[in-house]
């Protein structure tokens, strides 16, 4: 009677430590973000390697050369110039695997008199997916943007927009999924005019974290400090965020 209490002892521990690890191995929905993970979510929005922002001006950057004429285009300056253009971005860069298409569309705008270019708008659709060490996200975003000082003498270009990143995220450091909408309100994001580095400017940035049966917002702010670096800031806690990599 006592060995098969044993072994009924021993198949009940087994069970429970069978169930106990596939909890463990389970993906958790919440909302309830870490510091850490908003922070993730708006880097992932910002950088080359998660096609984020600076992406997107790596390749604003190619029509911005033309239209200004430094380098051999056939397409200065035009009023009412419109394009589009369809691109496809993969591989690995800093860890980070990816791979997206890009759809865009841009047009010239001018003064009425006289008739001089003074903005180049710019939207563009991306979509796709990403995975590094700490997240894994299948996303698409919007984004319209409008860049000034065209013909100025001034170094920089300034950009002003507003970026949506649309997203399904599974975080690796606890194991947890959440659907995700981060939108960045772009403010004077200054634009070198050789190097198209970012170079300042700033952004207003609010999270929205969703389940099935929950939703909750946080926000940051985003300094752009110079030589593709940003700073976000959350609950005064300062994320560094090198934009190119």
């Amino acid at each position: 009677m006592k060995h098969v209490q044993f072994i009924f002892a021993v198949c009940l521990f087994s069970l429970l430590f069978f169930n106990a690890c596939r909890k463990k191995d389970e993906i958790i929905k919440t909302v309830d973000l870490t510091d850490d993970e908003v922070a993730d979510v708006i880097e992932a929005s910002l950088k080359t390697s998660t096609v984020g922002l600076s992406a997107n001006i790596d390749d604003i950057a190619i029509w911005l050369a033309e239209g200004s004429g430094k380098t051999e285009a056939t397409n200065e300056w035009t009023c009412n110039y419109m394009g589009d253009s369809t691109l496809n971005k993969s591989g690995s860069l800093f860890n980070t695997t990816y791979n997206y298409s890009l759809d865009y569309g841009y047009e010239v705008s001018c003064s009425n008199v006289p008739p001089i270019p003074n903005t180049f708008i710019v939207d563009c659709n991306t979509n796709g997916t990403y995975s590094n060490s700490r997240i894994e996200s299948d996303d698409n975003s919007v984004g319209v943007f409008t860049i000034t000082e065209l013909l100025n003498p001034n170094s920089d270009y300034l950009l002003d927009g507003i970026l949506t990143r649309t997203g399904s995220e599974s975080h690796k450091t606890r194991n947890i999924s959440f659907g995700s909408i981060c939108t960045a309100t772009l403010i004077d994001v200054a634009i070198d005019k050789t190097t198209y580095v970012i170079n300042g400017g700033s952004a207003a940035v609010t999270l929205t974290a969703k389940n099935d049966a929950e939703i909750k917002n946080y926000t940051a702010s985003v300094n752009f400090s110079g030589e593709g670096v940003a700073v976000v800031t959350i609950n005064n806690q300062e994320y560094t965020i090198h934009l190119n990599q």
